[in-house]
Formats: structure tokens, sequence, C-alpha cells
């Protein structure tokens, strides 16, 4: 399927509910290809349950989203798999596959191709820096390299050798349990990935790192979409304080109106 347009994703007046509580409420957005979007908001505001619906896991009570501008339940499961990669925000493995096992899983959706499989998986370890793990039984691994392994995993899943136009990765949480030198290598690389032409939406808990390294930030609370634009538009204390009901400051730290939030 080709793209007529710049927009990858089309969310319009999603509201979810069960056993009669609102978790999501009216939400609107479109995404651009090739565009970084964080997802930022209090516990318990809606985050993860939009991005189960944009994953497919679930489905809206009301209102549709599409994705390539074709409704996302009209999507056959083996085709959007390999346009459109999902990282939970629990990926809970309990047998003992190994690290390269575990990355190679990602690969499941594409034709058999042992050779090119193998080069892709051995370039996402260097990537991900998984080169001392591969023998090693993943339920073994402390919480950040589990997290690496199955970062590794979904972008074998959505691989390309040309071109990442038209291809999405929905992440939930993915510097969670990262050490610092890992949470920085995981956004230059899906900074690369972005410029090569991926779409990213995912949800994050450190608001720095949300206003740092996405061109978009959308804020929940109470179950809605409060603000949704370019990050040095929607990054301001009055946003911030209305949003988690808490005094932030902001210092920019670039010439491009990059910020940083402090109490």
């Amino acid at each position: 399927m080709k793209n007529k347009s710049t927009n990858i994703l089309t969310v319009v007046d999603v509201s979810y509910e069960i056993n009669d509580i609102t978790i999501n409420k009216g939400i609107n957005f479109n995404i651009n290809l090739g565009e970084i979007v964080s997802i930022i908001g209090p516990n318990g505001s809606g985050k993860t349950t939009l991005l189960r619906l944009i994953s497919g896991d679930i489905v809206p009570s009301y209102g549709n989203i599409e994705f390539r501008e074709k409704d996302l339940n009209n999507y056959d499961p083996k085709e959007i798999s390999t346009m459109r990669a999902v990282l939970p925000q629990n990926s809970h493995i309990s047998f003992p596959f190994t690290v390269n096992e575990i990355i190679q899983m990602g690969r499941f959706p594409h034709p058999e191709n042992y050779k090119s499989d193998k080069t892709i998986v051995d370039d996402l370890i260097k990537t991900f820096d998984l080169n001392d793990f591969l023998g090693r039984d993943f339920t073994s691994l402390s919480g950040g390299e589990k997290q690496r392994v199955q970062l590794a995993r979904v972008f074998a899943q959505i691989w390309s050798e040309d071109s990442y136009n038209g291809k999405l990765l929905v992440l939930d949480e993915p510097t969670s349990f990262l050490d610092i030198k890992h949470q920085l290598d995981f956004f230059e690389i899906i900074n690369d990935f972005k410029n090569n032409g991926l779409t990213i939406i995912m949800v994050l808990h450190d608001i720095n790192h949300a206003s740092s390294f996405s061109d978009k930030i959308g804020m929940m609370k109470k179950t809605e979409l409060i603000y949704f634009g370019d990050t040095r538009d929607v990054i301001n204390s009055q946003n911030l304080n209305d949003v988690f009901d808490i005094n932030l400051k902001l210092i920019n730290i670039d010439s491009n109106g990059r910020k940083l939030i402090y109490l």
C-alpha cells in the first residue's frame, strides 16, 4: 500500500469504556510520517490504554483509528505485522529462550530467509549492546538487559533494507529499567531510524526525555488528551502545571527551543 499523504496515524473521537468506567474519552490527533511522538501524563490518565488501542490490542468503544489511511480493524494481522511493531509495558517471558532466540522472534512475520535474518539480528545485537548475552537464558537477565533484548526484537520485526517510510513503532515506557547510558543510546537509535522514515509513538514518564527527543507531545489527564502538538508549543509551565498539578519551571537549553524541566 502506497501512502498518498504524509499522515500515517489518525485517531478520531476515540473513547474506551469497560465496566461503565471511561478510560479514554474523545481523543483526536494525527501523526505524520517520520515523527517521534511522546505521550506523557500522570498515572492513571489513560496513556497505556491509548497505546493498546493504537496497537489493536483492544477496540475503541467509540470512534476509529486509521493506520496508513486504512481502518485499523480492516488489517489482516499478518499484513500489519511487517509495518507496525509494538512493545507493551510488560513483556513477560517465562520460558528459557536465549537472547538470540528472542530477537529472532521479531522475524517471524517475514518470509524465511536465514541469511538475511541472521544479518539483521547480528546488526541489532550490536546496536543494542547485547554481544555479551547471546547464549544467556532470557529469564536470567536484569530488567534493563531484558528491555534491550525486547527493543531489539521489535526493531527486527519492522526492519527494512532501504526506507522505514510508512512503518510505525508503538512503545510503552521503552526506557524503563535502562541505565542512563542505554537510555541515551536508545534515543540516538530511534533518531537514526526516524531519519530513515520510521514513525514512533511512545509513552514516557521522564518529561525531560519527552521534551528533548520528541517532535510532538501529547499530554493526558483524567482520560483525556488535554494538549497535543509540536514539542516547543506544548511544553510550557502552564500546560505542565495544568496536567501534573505541580509547579514545574522551565529553562531553555539551546537555540532550537528545547527546554529542561525542574522543580
